[in-house]
């Protein structure tokens, strides 16, 4: 495949522009694989804007996945013997 292009859509209102971006992330959950991995659309920030919205972006992402590894270690460390979780259970019986 070639390379990708990108191209500028100018919306003829505020009230366009808005609802284009917040239905972007529609995109992401296509049918269509191309669409899916490869159409992205944009707000078409100012540098400082651009850089405001990467920062939250980073801090959101590190946030998730910090999440995401205390929940696999709780996960594992939550029945460290399950072999004897189960002998405890039968005894009680």
């Amino acid at each position: 495949m070639g390379r990708l292009r990108t191209y500028l859509y100018e919306p003829t209102s505020a009230d366009e522009a808005s609802c284009l971006i917040s239905n972007a992330r529609h995109l992401r959950r296509s049918d269509n694989e191309f669409v899916r991995n490869n159409i992205y659309i944009n707000a078409d920030l100012t540098p400082a804007e651009a850089k405001a919205s990467y920062e939250l972006r980073s801090a959101r992402s590190q946030r998730v996945s910090a999440s995401h590894c205390r929940g696999k270690l709780s996960a594992v460390n939550s029945n460290p013997n399950p072999q004897q979780d189960g002998d405890a259970a039968q005894g009680l019986q």
